[in-house]
């Protein structure tokens, strides 16, 4: 009797998890259109970007928390600017590219840069994604992919977060001290949160930075370089691993190492068309990089920055946030099909910091530039949300 060793692809997929299909003439002709308008109009975009940064005294070689956001999502972006304000986290150092010219009087009205450049950048809809991986989703990706690649490109280093979040704590001062930049000597004495131990697994290529009881402040000395703090999705499937690193935030020092890795992800928009997915990408191409560029990152834990694995799986852990039990950096209400669910979630976990007023206004948000600014004077920074608690 013959059997055969190949295995049956057609469900779509292979032997490893992943996806068995290749990027397509079409996805390239979109990836094409794209990257045209990006590069025919590069050295403007550039310079208006260092232009921004510079009234806020960001130079080359600084720190820039970028985000991207459409008219539909805006309400979750200010609710994070909520959560910045009521945690005393200053926006001077945030950048949000626009999908559309409108919002940028409401984003500066918060406190972060906005950008939009018609000229250079491509067409996304007004409306918030329906579901996951739809094409308005799709479309989003872009903007997550050139504005990373960009800031990177200019000698930034570069925090990149999707606006489904909320910060209790800068998570920059861990970042910017734990890690040594590439090029400059190890810093001895280095003071680490009281939260956390530092344990360096040195003989392998990606460092863990793990929870850990301690009663005192911590001393360490890093010993070696990084390039990337990861954060952790959650999700344990075969094509996200071996990292399970979620593309929603993670933080990226300024080198030809990133930066190439960003030009990877960015130039692999075709493959995205086939994929659905920007961390989908984000996991081929981190692997290829550890490799290729030798690209050293640190994973982030759950612990301190949670996900909506968390919501999903933890109460306990939810409910320690509500107690102050647990001192996280910021939550990420990820794991949810669209942004309704978002809402939803964030509001039972007491993290929606907009009274109802606020958030209809920004959900309709066909306002002058006057009244978008006046939004904020009926922005509630209590953290009040909805009167549901987490069982």
């Amino acid at each position: 009797k013959n059997v055969s060793v190949f295995k049956d692809n057609s469900i779509g997929l292979n032997s490893t998890g992943f996806f068995a299909n290749v990027a397509n003439e079409n996805g390239r002709k979109k990836l094409a259109d794209k990257m045209l308008k990006l590069f025919q109009n590069l050295p403007d975009l550039e310079s208006l970007v260092v232009s921004k940064l510079s009234e806020r005294g960001i130079h080359k070689g600084g720190s820039v928390v970028v985000m991207v956001v459409n008219s539909g999502e805006i309400d979750l972006f200010a609710n994070f600017a909520c959560s910045c304000r009521e945690s005393g986290v200053a926006m001077t150092n945030m950048l949000v590219f626009c999908g559309s010219a409108d919002i940028v009087p409401l984003v500066e009205a918060m406190g972060a840069l906005a950008i939009y450049h018609e000229p250079s950048f491509a067409y996304v809809s007004k409306m918030a994604n329906y579901e996951y991986l739809d094409n308005v989703f799709v479309d989003m990706m872009w903007f997550k992919s050139f504005s990373v690649w960009l800031l990177l490109k200019l000698g930034y280093n570069t925090l990149f977060q999707d606006v489904d979040l909320v910060w209790f704590k800068n998570p920059l001062d861990l970042f910017l001290n734990v890690g040594v930049q590439p090029g400059q000597s190890n810093q001895k004495n280095m003071l680490i949160d009281e939260r956390l131990l530092a344990q360096i697994q040195s003989n392998d290529d990606v460092a863990y930075l793990d929870e850990g009881e301690s009663t005192s402040r911590l001393r360490f000395t890093h010993p070696k370089e990084v390039d990337a703090f990861l954060s952790d999705d959650g999700q344990r499937s075969l094509r996200y691993t071996p990292f399970y690193a979620n593309s929603g935030f993670y933080f990226l020092f300024a080198n030809n190492r990133t930066e190439y890795f960003a030009w990877t992800i960015m130039t692999s928009f075709a493959l995205l068309h086939i994929t659905g997915s920007h961390q989908n990408i984000f996991t081929i191409r981190l692997i290829e990089g550890l490799d290729l560029s030798q690209l050293r990152p640190k994973l982030l834990t759950l612990r301190q920055f949670p996900s909506g694995v968390k919501y999903n799986h933890d109460k306990p852990f939810m409910r320690g946030i509500l107690d102050r039990h647990e001192e996280p950096y910021l939550f990420h209400m990820c794991w949810t099909r669209n942004k309704t669910g978002k809402l939803e979630n964030f509001r039972l976990s007491h993290m929606w910091y907009l009274n109802d007023y606020a958030t209809e206004q920004l959900e309709s948000f066909y306002l002058g530039e006057e009244q978008h600014r006046s939004i904020l004077k009926e922005v509630v920074y209590s953290g009040g949300g909805s009167s549901n608690s987490i069982t």
